[in-house]
Parts: structure tokens; C-alpha cells; sequence
């Protein structure tokens, strides 16, 4: 049944050729289709310890040595390993000597990461999860974007969501990660996260907290995460608060309070700031209520786009117009009908000489262009 699952719809059958000493080896061959390419033996590893490895080592009621798998040359030692890539942001300011390995910036970073996320993925993946892996940092919008590239001995069927998932609710003391920014091969955990935005009256916007990097723009960013991570760390499935950019108007403050699943509305998330402003009065912030506005709320999974209707707007207004003027037509034409208003306007139309009504005018000769006369239905 484990060949059948995993090498379908080629394999045919399994036969046990015997039993041999050592614990107890099993010796079989399977049985491919005839006139099509057997897998490769790797293959057949491979196969066989996916299947084994997802019920902790085990085949019904016997336990089964993973490294005594072999199908001719191959073994598991052998097999390739399989890569996981995990990226993520750290809320830390990006410094260039982060992209030189041999830095004493790069190496603490390094092992700050290893340390919050080896843990984490081991307990995901287990024993498959092999160490040291190839750690790389760049500029993410001044802020260290992180690549870990891992491997695993065989691949796993634990899902990159789950993955995701797991590293999003793993709590970390050595780096300040970015919760939604977390992938797994491409994959995002599943986090509702809201665009607030909030106008500070008492402060002028400078260049200066344009750049992260700046003592007024980490003050600021500082003080109003705090506040606001003291407003909102009591509602239900709270994940995180990050202040992310300041825009100019007085100053405009960007922030993404993001949430697990089954957490508040953004009305709520609105109405709890709104009602909690005091906070931010006494860290010396003060917010406009009415300017707090929460853009719409977005997953961290990628939305599909919408593609932009080339369908203009005045086109809309041409059709209703040219709609209710055929539907007038239709109207007056039934109206015509039942009313035989055409036969009458016909009559109402018709010349008639002006001596019809006068007897004995036959012979009378009068030009009859010098005078009309209409006979008018009533």
C-alpha cells in the first residue's frame, strides 16, 4: 500500500523474496508496468521514508531502522536533501556590513536568527531538519529583510501553511520579527491584518522620520508602538503592532495592527484606539479621533488583482439614455395602435377643396390655390 500511494500508476506489485538475520531484514522486489521507465531507485528510497516517516517510524505494529532502507545502491544517506526557504523581516535598521559574512554585525544577526528559528522549524519538521543553514540579509525598506535557505533529508508532509502558521506564533526574545512577513516556500500564515492610520497634532513632520534610521523617527515609532501595543494587546488573537512609515500632515502615522484568525473587527480595532486615546495623551501624543481611519484589512496571503475595466464611465450613461428613448418609442407606438391616432392625423391632413360644402359649384372656375380650407376631425 506505500509503494501504490507514493509510485502510481506504475507500480504493479511488491514480492517478498525472504527474511534474513538482523533484527529482521526484509529482502523484496517490486513490480513495475511493462514498456514504461521504472522509477529510480532514489526514488524508491525516497518513497518508502516519506511514508514510514509520517507514522513516526513505523509499519503497522513494526518498527522500521530508516537508515537500513536501500534499494541498490541508494540509501538515505544518499538521497538529496530537500530545501526550505524561510524569509521574513527583522525590525531592525539594515546596515551594509549585514551583507559581509565575515562582519561581526553579520555573524551576531546570524546566530540571533539561528537561535529563534532552528527551534522553531525542528518543531515542525523533526529530526528531518538538517542544520546550518545559509543565512542572508538585505535592505528591506531600511529594515533587514532575512533569507534562511534549510534542508531536509526527505521531504515533509507537514504543509508550508502549518509551517507558517507555527513560526508566526513562536515568540522570540534575540529579534524582533516582523509576524507578517513570514513566508514558508512562497507561503504566508494566516493573519488578518488592519491599515490604520492617525493623524499627531502636536508634531511636525520632518524629513527626518522618513528615515528609520533617525533618532526623531525611532523616538516616535517607539513611543506610539508602545502606546498602542498597551491599547490593543488585550483584544482577542492580538499578533502584533508595527508603526511601519509617517507621512506629512502635521504628522500621519501608518501603523498594521495584525491579528490571528477569529480576532476583533476593524470597526473594533477602531472603536478600542478611538476609546483608549488617553494612552497616547500621556506618552505625550496627541491624536486627532476623527482622523483615525482604517483602510481595508487584507490577509497575508496575496489577493488575486482585480484587472482595471477599460469600460468608460460615460459609456454607462449612453446606454440608460438610449434605453429609456427605445422604451419611450415602443410606448407611442402601442398608444398609436390602440387610439388610431394615425388614421386620424391622416384625416387632419387631408386637402379638401373649399367649395365641397357649397351646392351647384360645378361651375364655377376659380383658381383653387388662392384659398385652402381643412376639414379637422373632432
Amino acid at each position: 500500500m506505500l509503494f501504490q500511494n507514493s509510485l502510481k500508476p506504475l507500480f504493479l506489485f511488491l514480492a517478498t523474496l525472504g527474511f534474513w538475520p538482523g533484527s529482521v531484514i526484509v529482502d523484496s522486489n517490486i513490480v513495475f508496468q511493462n514498456n514504461t521507465e521504472a522509477p529510480s531507485t532514489d526514488a524508491i528510497v525516497r518513497a518508502l521514508y516519506n511514508n514510514i516517516y509520517t507514522t513516526n517510524m513505523h509499519l503497522g505494529n513494526f518498527s522500521l531502522d530508516v537508515e537500513s532502507i536501500q534499494s541498490n545502491t541508494s540509501t538515505t544517506d544518499l538521497l538529496k536533501p530537500v530545501a526550505v526557504k524561510i524569509s521574513f523581516i527583522i525590525q531592525k535598521i539594515f546596515i551594509s556590513s549585514l551583507q559581509n559574512s565575515s562582519s561581526n554585525e553579520y555573524s551576531t544577526l546570524q546566530n540571533q536568527t539561528v537561535i529563534w528559528l532552528t527551534p522553531a522549524l525542528t518543531a515542525s519538521y523533526g529530526q528531518s531538519l538538517q542544520e546550518n543553514p545559509d543565512i542572508s540579509f538585505s535592505n528591506g525598506d531600511q529594515w533587514v529583510s532575512v533569507s534562511a535557505n534549510y534542508k531536509l533529508k526527505a521531504p515533509s508532509s507537514v504543509r508550508n501553511k502549518s509551517v507558517a502558521n507555527s513560526l508566526a506564533r513562536w515568540n522570540s526574545t534575540s529579534i524582533l520579527v516582523w509576524r507578517s512577513t513570514i513566508s514558508v516556500n512562497g507561503i504566508k500564515p494566516d493573519l488578518v491584518l488592519f491599515n490604520v492610520r492617525m493623524r499627531i497634532t502636536n508634531r511636525d513632520f520632518t524629513d527626518s522620520l522618513q528615515n528609520k534610521s533617525s533618532q526623531e523617527s525611532e523616538y516616535l515609532r517607539g513611543n506610539l508602538t508602545e502606546g498602542l501595543g498597551t491599547i490593543l494587546r488585550g483584544t482577542p488573537q492580538f499578533a502584533e503592532i508595527v508603526v511601519d512609515t509617517f507621512q506629512p500632515g502635521s504628522v500621519i502615522a501608518n501603523a498594521n495592527p495584525t491579528y490571528f484568525e477569529g480576532g476583533p473587527s476593524e470597526a473594533e480595532v477602531c472603536q478600542t484606539i478611538v476609546n483608549n486615546l488617553n494612552e497616547l495623551q500621556n506618552r505625550g501624543l496627541s491624536v486627532e479621533p476623527s482622523s483615525i481611519i482604517i483602510a481595508p484589512s487584507t490577509t497575508t496571503v496575496p489577493p488575486v488583482p482585480q484587472l482595471e475595466s477599460s469600460f468608460p464611465g460615460y459609456a454607462v450613461a449612453i446606454i440608460v439614455m438610449c434605453s429609456l428613448l427605445i422604451l419611450a418609442i415602443l410606448i407611442l407606438i402601442i398608444l398609436a395602435l390602440k387610439t388610431d391616432i394615425c388614421s386620424k392625423l391622416a384625416r387632419a391632413c387631408a386637402l379638401t377643396s373649399p367649395y365641397t360644402s357649397v351646392r351647384n359649384t360645378e361651375n364655377i372656375n376659380l383658381p383653387e390655390w388662392r384659398a385652402h380650407s381643412y376639414n379637422v376631425a373632432h
